[in-house]
């Protein structure tokens, strides 16, 4: 019997450890650092509308078809982009689109290297388009496909794993071709308004889609609209990061003219230290509303109230006749 190595071409024979282990990169190799690993899978979930998650893909996006910075992203390089969106309304899309590119200085000509996929119906768990998909990844070669939204996506029932599957099996098809995907993806009813419950748990659907995925991208916002969106970014075999996302949006009607994007350290209002910070905030002799200290501390209702609750037990803070706060001794 002849030795693996010597095995007829036409078999299938997988190649040696040693080396499979040479051709692997020392370090993960990102299409965007920290966002998009080349040929990865990568969710982002979100509540709707409070969380901005289309706003975040498109930025996403620009920034890998123009090669440069935008906001907190910074591509390896310039790749070509196909983004399919299946929500939303054409002139709403549209002037997001414009307000990206207005706000961080893209071209929107021909020149810019994104594809755009409007209401086309497109089906990931079917073959049909599995195969437009995949012809389209060999033609174009992108760095990225977005996908808004996976409800829309898909035909079956989103809670059975079986009916899941054929989607997950067209997404790792994309990305075996050396494609990464991104899929935007709601919150369930019954965990979603939840800060408690388990990001992964909250997404919509059956988990089968965020246990495949290489990077979760977790949103979320249990307050107002213009409230920070606290980031989740959860990886496959390293530690997770959490940032707070600052949008700035300026608007009229649905013309959208600035649309920005700031990310910063998400510090727990559980540390002792962050109550510290926001104490060190305060002007003394001052009397600040709870809207008010909201906006200083850049936190949500129920962050300020926990942060106002340790300072008071600390007797840091005391609460005036006007019903507003200020520091105490003061």
């Amino acid at each position: 019997m002849g030795k693996v190595d010597e095995a007829p071409d036409e078999l299938w024979t997988p190649p040696t450890l040693y080396e499979w282990s040479k051709n692997v990169r020392a370090i993960p190799a990102w299409l965007v650092e920290d966002w998009i690993p080349e040929r990865g899978l990568v969710v982002m979930s979100g509540h709707e509308k409070l969380t901005k998650k289309t706003f975040t893909a498109m930025t996403l996006a620009l920034s890998i078809a123009a090669g440069k910075r935008l906001g907190p992203f910074v591509p390896a390089s310039p790749r070509h982009v196909l983004f399919v969106e299946e929500e939303g309304t054409e002139t709403e899309t549209r002037y997001r689109w414009e307000g990206i590119c207005a706000t961080y200085k893209v071209k929107l000509d021909k020149r810019l290297d994104i594809r755009f996929a409007f209401r086309e119906g497109v089906g990931l768990d079917d073959s049909r388009w599995r195969a437009d998909l995949l012809s389209y990844v060999e033609r174009f070669k992108p760095g990225a496909i977005f996908f808004d939204n996976l409800s829309f996506l898909y035909s079956g029932d989103e809670n059975k794993a079986a009916e899941l599957r054929p989607v997950i099996q067209t997404l790792k098809t994309i990305r075996d071709a050396g494609t990464a995907c991104c899929v935007l993806a709601h919150l369930n009813k019954s965990d979603g308004g939840d800060p408690k419950a388990n990001k992964n748990k909250q997404v919509r659907g059956n988990s089968l889609i965020v246990q495949n995925a290489d990077v979760h991208l977790a949103l979320r916002n249990y307050e107002t609209e213009n409230d920070p969106v606290e980031l989740h970014r959860q990886y496959r075999g390293q530690a997770s990061k959490e940032d707070r996302i600052h949008w700035s949006i300026e608007s009229e009607g649905v013309v959208i003219h600035r649309a920005e994007m700031r990310l910063e350290p998400m510090v727990s209002d559980e540390d002792p230290a962050f109550a510290a910070a926001c104490l060190e905030a305060l002007d003394p002799g001052e009397e600040y509303g709870l809207a008010t200290l909201q906006r200083l501390w850049e936190l949500p209702r129920k962050g300020a109230l926990k942060v106002l609750h340790v300072l008071m037990e600390r007797q840091q803070v005391c609460r005036c006749v006007t019903g507003h706060y200020k520091v105490a001794g003061r």
